[in-house]
């Protein structure tokens, strides 16, 4: 069934009521919004063990301490239903929370609400340094499990205690009401590529604050380690070590980097939860939780201690791995030096990597005329965005050939899954480079977030994900490249193998060597079909990356081939040979010449075009609404400043005034990154959610 946005919970609880009578399951997922993928996670999760899955999105104004987290929380709830939408989610439930319409509407205020005891767990540690929070929890989700009639609720691993909470609040609805036989499920915590657990909190750190933060998954790696390869069981003695790679980690990651202040760095034993540490050893049972504040953020994350060790070259010198190269200023998740030797990949194993890819947009776009290949001569500058897909690379032991699978919000029927898609072509040659692979098949899946037709996502960036992800997989087979190669010590890509890299990104279309050569800057210039991409630094206090990008994309087909049509046939009648002009610099403002063509190519969005700039004018300081180089997506760069709740409120009029159903609409900013290997693994086939 298609998602439904219900805004009345008491209309919930009759349909969720009404499918319990039915025979058929139901799965909740409670949330507080701004989702991320370890949210879908959850969600996807709970569609496969459930007949119906409810996710409910609402800020707990009774959970929080502070009013000013409360009003600082991020809000997305567009964004949040087109991601629930990709995942499986039946019903996402909103409301306020009390009166009609409320999640409490026998109450009128706060005040009335009985509040729900939230048992042992709520002690210390998370309870201790925001009195009251658990108190809030318990009464909020004891309600959710009464609307969803849930069989099961799925709760995410990085909040250990808010577990032992929802655990004590099922066991309490449980014994009321023994039909539901309510279960409470805790799914892995998933983590960005420095290790930091996601949550919707990193949305407020800059980039020097999410470095700043890895170090909280360095100490709880350290401890892990203590733990399974030393046998170290006093509590005091971990903690000791936690607080000491806390400190060492954060000194190592930098001095210019904003300071970690640590609430506490803690080990408990997760089955007998106490407040105060133990004065004994633990058995075989412990899990190592910390919370910290980052540029005014607070972050918690936690790490069972307990359990199998694993493969040493994906832990403990992995995660060395890891921060020698943050501390180097490199990019992290490059994965274990030398990888497992092709006969260790055992049947029924995959190995995996996890690879970004992201948007890009051209804030300038020239067309300088027609080169003898066909292709257009163009000069355009690229920068990257805050938008990206997600390609997981699978190499399987069973034999087969190459299977390329396409998924999310942005997936359409536009988008080849078979040997003419650019990420299928990409993915062939990065094999075709690669000597002493193991037996068995290549399987890519494609988390589709950007819109293929919305002059972002054409596939380019898609590609090079591909490409640069298969290289990655085959140094963990132990495979060899035969010219395709990462050249050792190079930090600029000017060596010989990673020149051979761009080259043969050239070969897939005019911007595909833009994600790797301008990798460590997100900015580049760009002529022809991509063989000449010039880096170019662009500094975080740069005009174009301190403005926020507001993107509009009707729902309406690309019109590249009449933009690019009606643009020669002008040429043609007027005699007209393209302007010479000087280079482009990043100090020139956003233009393109393709704008005039793109409205005579496509009536619809000049109309769009016109309503927006009539009433929604740009504010003092930015360019008017500005079409893309594909001619189908609306952009504006905002002026700096302006608050996301301004931003978010121009982002909805806009969807509005379009009087389409936009693919996609959402607000971005300029990043300095191009594709990234998100995580490298051996696992289990058919694990459908890796942990980055």
């Amino acid at each position: 069934m298609a998602l439904q946005r219900i805004d009345d919970p008491t209309r919930v609880r009759e349909l969720c009521a009404q499918a319990r009578a039915e025979g058929r399951s139901v799965g909740i997922v409670p949330t507080m919004g701004a989702l991320h993928v370890g949210h879908l996670a959850l969600v996807a999760r709970a569609k496969a063990e459930n007949d119906l899955v409810v996710v409910s999105v609402f800020v707990n104004p009774l959970q929080f301490d502070k009013e000013v987290d409360l009003v600082k929380y991020p809000r997305d709830i567009e964004g949040d239903a087109a991601g629930l939408a990709t995942v499986g989610c039946d019903i996402l439930v909103t409301g306020v929370l009390c009166g009609e319409g409320g999640f409490f509407p026998e109450c009128s205020t706060a005040e009335e609400i009985p509040v729900v005891d939230a048992g042992p767990g709520a002690a210390g540690l998370e309870g201790e340094h925001r009195v009251g929070h658990f108190d809030g929890v318990a009464t909020i989700i004891h309600r959710l499990f009464e609307v969803a009639c849930a069989n099961r609720a799925y709760f995410g691993a990085k909040d250990f205690q808010q577990t032992l909470v929802a655990e004590h609040v099922a066991r309490g609805l449980n014994a009321v009401r023994p039909e539901l036989g309510l279960e409470i499920v805790v799914c892995a915590t998933t983590r960005e590529p420095s290790g930091l657990a996601r949550s919707s909190r990193n949305l407020r750190l800059s980039p020097a604050g999410r470095r700043a933060a890895a170090a909280l998954s360095f100490g709880l790696w350290r401890v892990r380690q203590a733990w399974r390869a030393e046998g170290v069981r006093d509590p005091r003695e971990l903690e000791r070590r936690f607080a000491e790679e806390l400190e060492s980690a954060s000194a190592r990651l930098g001095g210019d980097l904003p300071p970690i202040e640590v609430e506490y760095a803690a080990v408990r034993d997760p089955g007998a939860w106490s407040a105060e540490v133990a004065t004994r050893d633990l058995g075989e049972a412990g899990v190592a939780l910390t919370a910290a504040w980052v540029e005014g953020v607070r972050l918690i994350d936690n790490l069972m201690l307990s359990g199998p060790a694993l493969a040493p070259e994906l832990e403990t010198e992995h995660a060395a791995k890891q921060a020698e190269r943050i501390e180097a200023g490199e990019e992290p998740g490059a994965g274990p030096e030398g990888g497992r030797a092709p006969s260790d990949l055992r049947p029924g194993e995959e190995a995996v990597v996890v690879v970004a890819a992201p948007a890009k947009v051209n804030p300038w776009l020239a067309v300088l005329g027609k080169r003898d290949d066909g292709f257009h001569e163009v000069e355009l500058g690229m920068l990257a965005l805050d938008l990206e897909d997600e390609l997981r690379l699978a190499w399987q032991s069973e034999p087969g050939t190459l299977e390329l699978r396409i998924w999310g919000p942005a997936a359409s029927a536009d988008i080849p899954a078979d040997s003419s898609n650019l990420v299928h072509r990409a993915a062939v040659r990065g094999l075709a480079e690669l000597d002493g692979l193991p037996p068995g098949h290549l399987v890519v899946e494609l988390h589709k977030r950007i819109p293929s037709q919305a002059g972002l996502g054409g596939g380019s960036s898609d590609a090079a994900a591909a490409l640069l992800g298969v290289l990655e997989l085959g140094r963990l087979l132990g495979a060899k490249p035969r010219t395709l190669a990462f050249d050792a010590g190079s930090a600029t890509g000017t060596g010989p193998g990673e020149a051979a890299i761009a080259a043969a990104l050239a070969s897939f279309g005019s911007d595909c060597p833009f994600f790797f050569t301008a990798r460590h800057t997100g900015f580049a210039i760009c002529r022809g079909r991509g063989e000449r991409v010039a880096p170019r630094e662009l500094a975080p206090g740069h005009a174009f990356a301190a403005r926020a990008l507001l993107v509009v994309t009707p729902n309406l087909a690309c019109p590249t081939a009449g933009t690019y049509a009606a643009l020669a046939a002008g040429r043609a009648a007027g005699g007209d040979a393209p302007a010479a002009r000087g280079p482009l610099s990043t100090e020139d403002p956003p233009f393109n010449d393709l704008e005039p063509a793109a409205f005579a190519a496509a009536p619809d969005l000049a109309t769009i075009a016109a309503r927006l700039a009539t009433e929604l004018p740009a504010p003092a300081g930015a360019s008017d609404w500005l079409l893309s180089g594909s001619g189908s997506s609306l952009f504006q760069w905002q002026a700096p400043g302006a608050t996301a709740a301004e931003l978010d409120e121009r982002r909805r009029l806009a969807a509005a005034l379009c009087e389409v159903e936009p693919r996609h609409a959402g607000l971005h900013r300029a990043s300095h990154r191009g594709v990234r290997v998100l995580a490298v693994e051996t696992a289990p086939q058919g694990c459908s959610q890796v942990a980055e």
